[in-house]
């Protein structure tokens, strides 16, 4: 029912509870992932798992070796670490090679942690494709140069024992390939003589007592003709390329490096395809929240209640007609123009009556203002 330009609304207020309400928008884009994205995340938290693992480990590993005190270390590491080894012949340190090795750890767990929380980051995968770049040149250096790798470590050795081994006081050097000569089971170089070291025996035939057996007696060890009590018939340089040159640890050191290097490029295939995947997962999400706000507004149109006239032109049209009054700057004067509005119709229960929120222009002297009315 209107009354002017004023629309009556006469049915009860119940009837906003069959508004439309405003719909559940979704905000996961992993809820929207197709059957092989769901498959490449649940592979890429596996994957940069146990990626983070392997570098945590070679971290710990390197820390030892680099921390650990020489006596707990194996005498070869110690005497290949110690920075006069660069003069006996090596090109670079095992302390050098526990930094990268520590490096590379440090490279992997965070490889991993971007792996794990920032998939959808290409920097992610270009730093993660640089570090296996680099361990796939660091590996395949040390393949084609394993055989010079070992001949300088031999070299090294060689140099050590006979430029430093023996003298007057016992320093590290001597101390380790005493280590050397109980744990090979070994004694000297190349055979069991001194000459050419620092260490001058009493006589030719005299050698460390470090090259006795385990229990031997004392002096009679010591002789290297005794060869049932010391070990002067097995020389150690026979011993260490048995040790360095081990088919066995060569293989095992491949395989480990090989399983490392596999399931780091395998997550980042796999994070790759699944940051693709997830891409796509977005815009499917977006356009479902679209799709229900579009729904949703149109049901909003259509439980809404319109005016069926339009407003005319002329706000004063429609006004009852009144006498003129004349201009006053009196409120209340010009409030009793507009009393016919404040009453009631008589076949109209006054509960029943709401007016609709609508905007009216009332002329006052010099001013023209707008009042909403609820």
């Amino acid at each position: 029912m209107r009354i002017g330009q004023y629309k009556i609304n006469t049915t009860s207020n119940s009837s906003s509870k069959h508004l439309p309400k405003f719909p559940k928008l979704e905000y996961e884009d992993h809820k929207f992932l197709t059957g092989i994205g769901l498959c490449a995340l649940h592979i890429t938290k596996v994957s940069w798992l146990i990626t983070w693992t392997f570098g945590f480990l070679l971290l710990i590993i390197a820390f030892i070796l680099i921390l650990l005190h020489d006596s707990y270390l194996p005498p070869l590491i110690v005497l290949l670490s110690m920075k006069e080894a660069t003069q006996w012949g090596m090109k670079f340190t095992l302390q050098l090679v526990f930094i990268i090795i520590s490096l590379i750890g440090i490279g992997k767990m965070l490889a991993s942690v971007l792996g794990l929380f920032g998939t959808i980051h290409r920097t992610t995968v270009v730093f993660i494709s640089i570090l296996i770049l680099f361990e796939i040149g660091l590996i395949v250096y040390v393949i084609i140069s394993w055989s010079e790798l070992i001949s300088d470590a031999e070299d090294a050795l060689k140099n050590s024992f006979h430029s430093s081994y023996g003298g007057t006081n016992k320093d590290q050097i001597t101390i380790t390939w005493d280590r050397i000569f109980q744990i090979h089971e070994c004694c000297g170089w190349l055979n069991s003589r001194f000459n050419g070291t620092p260490w001058s025996p009493p006589s030719p035939d005299i050698i460390p007592y470090s090259c006795c057996r385990p229990g031997a007696p004392h002096p009679s060890c010591e002789f290297s003709f005794t060869t049932n009590q010391n070990y002067a018939d097995q020389p150690c340089q026979v011993a260490i390329q048995e040790k360095l040159l081990s088919d066995i640890n060569k293989l095992i050191a491949l395989v480990i490096l090989g399983i490392i290097l596999t399931v780091e490029i395998v997550s980042a295939i796999v994070t790759y395809l699944y940051s693709s995947t997830l891409k796509t997962a977005r815009r499917r999400r977006r356009y479902q929240n679209e799709k229900l706000i579009n729904k949703f507004k149109k049901r909003l149109v259509s439980y809404t209640e319109q005016a069926t006239d339009t407003t005319p032109t002329n706000p004063n049209e429609n006004l009852p007609r009144q006498e003129q009054q004349p201009e006053t700057n009196d409120l209340r004067q010009l409030y009793n123009q507009y009393a016919a509005f404040h009453q009631t119709p008589p076949d109209i229960d006054p509960n029943a009556m709401s007016i609709t929120p609508s905007v009216i222009q009332v002329k006052r002297p010099d001013v023209y203002s707008y009042f909403y009315y609820e």
